[in-house]
């Protein structure tokens, strides 16, 4: 719910070309949601679907009391036949993840299709100012830890 958090991941978005699709129409909608309140959750508008196809999350569990609220939130969003989330998140068992992902991976009818270590250029400074010290005081974190990256999914693509 942070603004610069929104912020940075609109300019993100721009750098990798994802605003505006061939129609004119955004690719990717970034907004902040209070995971308990829908009323503020994505509506069906045209410039903005009710349902996803992609989600993606970075490090979201702290506590165990939200992996109800994350699971609600991901399995609601998302397209119900071909929907995916991506999630990425440091392995150091913070208070419910393990919690969180056991729910995701027994979630009928989903699959995780990957489980990897991130590479280290998903660690490099994303920052809209590109200012490293910034970096550094706000994700100290990033450069000692391990991230990993899972995709759960409501197709099969493990095979492929």
């Amino acid at each position: 719910m942070n603004p610069t958090t929104v912020n940075n991941l609109v300019h993100n978005a721009k750098l990798n070309e994802f605003d505006i699709d061939k129609v004119n129409r955004p690719r990717v909608h970034t907004q902040a949601i209070d995971w308990s309140n829908t009323t503020t959750w994505p509506t069906d508008q045209a410039d903005c679907p009710k349902k996803f196809d992609f989600v993606i999350g970075s490090d979201l569990i702290y506590h165990s009391s939200i992996v109800p609220l994350l699971k609600q939130v991901v399995l609601s969003l998302l397209d119900e036949n071909c929907g995916t989330f991506l999630y990425v998140c440091p392995d150091t068992n913070r208070d419910g993840l393990m919690d969180f992902l056991q729910e995701m991976k027994a979630q009928s009818g989903w699959y995780v299709n990957q489980e990897l270590v991130c590479p280290d250029e998903f660690k490099e400074n994303a920052l809209v100012s590109g200012d490293d010290e910034e970096f550094f005081l706000h994700f100290h974190e990033i450069a000692s830890h391990t991230y990993l990256l899972y995709e759960f999914s409501k197709v099969d693509r493990r095979g492929s």
